[in-house]
């Protein structure tokens, strides 16, 4: 999943939208998706619409341009990484903020088990919300 915008943002708008949409998938299809918290994102709609949520992503830096905004791959496609490792006056490298990453799994009982089960392997945690943000809590499979 990418980018969702809603035009009126009705109740279970963005819910009903991301449901119907992975029902148009072909079987099996792991989808995978990340809120961001670097934009006070917690994943609600993924909750809302049965994701398993997996945890947050791994610590990562990334290159910026001083006092720019452009992605870093942008950057990386420009720059050669010598060229961004000797002009420290241009480049830098940042902590890249973790984002929450939740796994959806498009197919049927039988094949979402066997999924898990060989392919997942992951520890699926409780879900966040706004007053126990990080769980300790975790479902094995």
């Amino acid at each position: 999943l990418n980018r969702l915008c809603l035009q009126d943002n009705k109740k279970n708008e963005a819910s009903i939208l991301v449901s119907h949409s992975l029902k148009l998938l072909p079987k099996p299809k792991i989808v995978i998706s990340y809120a961001d918290t670097s934009k006070n994102h917690i994943g609600y709609i993924y909750q809302a619409t049965n994701f398993m949520y997996t945890g947050l992503s791994a610590k990562r830096t990334e290159w910026r341009i001083i006092g720019s905004n452009k992605h870093s791959r942008t950057i990386t496609a420009q720059a050669s990484l010598n060229e961004r490792k000797t002009n420290t006056e241009k480049y830098e490298l940042v902590d890249r903020p973790r984002k929450h990453r939740y796994i959806f799994l498009v197919a049927n009982k039988k094949m979402k088990k066997e999924i898990i089960i060989t392919k997942i392997m992951t520890q699926v945690v409780m879900y966040l919300n706004s007053y126990y943000c990080c769980s300790n809590n975790y479902f094995l499979f």
